[in-house]
């Protein structure tokens, strides 16, 4: 039995130190950070540890020196100076209100007030009243200021496309200009968040903020490296590999392929989901517990709505530095949302082109994303659409391609399709289909490769392989003779597994598939 307990939703530094909860210690970092700047910035997914980073923040400048024995910080820091500390937390709240996000500020600033024994500010400004308390706590300490401010975004991701989204901005860029004008008062400010909004005063007025979100040396500051996991959870990963009738080898590729995978930097190493590791722990079983908490229904909306190919999300997304970490919600864009809210992470860094190529981090994120899309577009419940998901597994791990299909055309009647053109529904029917697939949990290839062609998806088991060609408004003669003149099948003549040819055709008439046939 482990004599430390698991810190599942405690977000407090001093109450894992005061619990004996397991601390993965991060304050080397720490060091670094207070030692090497003043202003940062860093981007992490929901549910990664920022807010107990902050915590741990909160905790260094105030110089609670007892709650760091026995970590990294203590063969550094001699001192331990108390400064004054100004925290908000944008975590919660009624951003969808005029007054929400005015409320919070108010809130946070009061509490400082109350905390340092400040005098009443008479000021009904934000702005000029997060200036006045900046003075104040200067001129009453004798020291400069600590701001720390998490999950600054959630206050403009919740209202996303909404009016009230732009009244938000415009109080946001009126209230952290404050600190540009203060900096001689401001000891250090450490900004957290999921998304960068590049039109926010913080990132535009406050030149000297050190984004270090795509930092090499601060790839690990959230999230758990393979050896902090070792190290730190050797007993718990034994508790899992007993439970689970597994081996601990076993177990740790297990806890790998679900939660592993993340990349924070171009160089970075492998970053397990905390989250997701704490829950598999303590409930003993592999699941999807950090994709459960949430998704923001407007990415999904997003991708939906746009002319993206979803199989992109396996074969990669290209992509630059510049353009995951900055959004510009005026235009829309997919990719760096996806980065930041940690569905794609980095794969591969291709140094002189200075080109990422970004797709799914793990088997947790690749499937319950994979579910998501599909539940979104299906009028199906998710009962239904799990049972058919069943029988067409089953059938394609029996060889009965024409009982795969005709499940697959009952998920495809429960799929309503705008009106559009040609291409528009076969992007749509060519995504749904690949999102089907990928959640029978086969090995999926789309647009693979042959000499002289490119194969639209194949499907392997362990005893079949099937190779699809799709065609919209066309005949499946046609589709299995693409196959044949292409030789899709060349690949596979030294396999030992059964080939089947599948030529499938839609039709936008039927809005389904019309027919297809399938060559042993």
């Amino acid at each position: 039995m482990n004599e430390k307990k698991l810190p599942i939703g405690i977000q407090s530094f001093k109450k894992i130190r005061e619990n004996n909860n397991v601390y993965v210690d991060k304050t080397e970092y720490i060091w670094k950070l207070v030692t090497t700047n003043s202003y940062y910035f860093l981007s992490r997914p929901r549910r990664f540890g920022k807010s107990l980073l902050i915590s741990t923040l909160e905790a260094y400048f105030k110089g609670e020196k007892e709650l760091f024995k026995g970590l990294a910080i203590e063969k550094y820091e001699k001192d331990w100076i108390s400064y004054p500390v100004i925290k908000f937390s944008f975590a919660s709240g009624s951003f969808d209100q005029p007054s929400g996000l005015r409320k919070k500020l108010d809130f946070a600033m009061n509490q400082t007030i109350k905390k340092y024994d400040i005098d009443h500010i008479d000021e009904s400004d934000p702005a000029i009243k997060f200036e006045t308390l900046i003075n104040n706590l200067y001129e009453k300490t004798g020291k400069q200021v600590v701001i720390l401010v998490d999950e600054y975004d959630h206050p403009l991701l919740n209202v996303m496309d909404t009016p009230q989204e732009q009244e938000n901005r415009i109080l946001f860029k009126s209230f952290f200009s404050a600190l540009k004008d203060n900096d001689e008062y401001i000891k250090f400010a450490f900004f957290t968040g999921v998304t960068k909004f590049t039109h926010i005063s913080i990132f535009s007025d406050l030149n000297q903020l050190n984004d270090i979100s795509l930092k090499d040396e601060m790839d690990a500051v959230c999230g758990i490296t393979q050896e902090e996991l070792v190290h730190n959870f050797q007993t718990y990963i034994q508790e899992l590999a007993d439970y689970t009738k597994m081996s601990c080898k076993d177990c740790l590729r297990q806890l790998a392929a679900m939660y592993d995978g993340y990349h924070f930097s171009p160089h970075g190493r492998d970053i397990y989901n905390p989250f997701s590791l704490f829950n598999a722990f303590d409930k003993k079983r592999f699941d999807a517990f950090w994709f459960s908490t949430g998704t923001p229904s407007f990415l999904i909306r997003l991708l939906i709505n746009s002319n993206f190919d979803l199989r992109q999300l396996d074969s990669g997304l290209e992509s630059t530095e510049s353009i995951i970490m900055n959004y510009m919600s005026e235009e829309k864009d997919y990719v760096p949302l996806l980065y930041q809210t940690g569905y794609l992470t980095i794969k591969d860094y291709n140094s002189e082109e200075n080109d990422l190529t970004l797709r799914f981090p793990n088997k947790e994120v690749r499937q319950s994303f994979m579910k998501l899309l599909l539940s979104y577009v299906s009028s199906k419940n998710i009962s239904e659409q799990d049972h058919l998901l069943k029988q067409m597994t089953k059938a394609l791990k029996n060889g009965k391609i024409d009982d795969f299909v005709n499940a697959l055309k009952a998920l495809f009647a429960g799929i309503p399709y705008p009106e559009g053109t040609a291409i528009h529904y076969e992007r749509e029917w060519r995504n749904i289909i690949y999102v089907i697939l990928t959640l029978m949990g086969f090995t999926i290839k789309c647009e693979v490769h042959s000499a002289i062609g490119r194969a639209d998806c194949i499907v392997e088991t362990d005893h079949d392989v099937y190779i699809f060609e799709l065609k919209l408004d066309g005949d499946v003669e046609s589709a299995l003779q693409q196959i044949e003149e292409k030789k899709y099948a060349d690949a596979y003549l030294v396999d030992p597994r059964h080939v089947h040819k599948v030529g499938i055709n839609f039709t936008t008439r039927l809005r389904n598939i019309e027919d297809w046939k399938v060559i042993d």
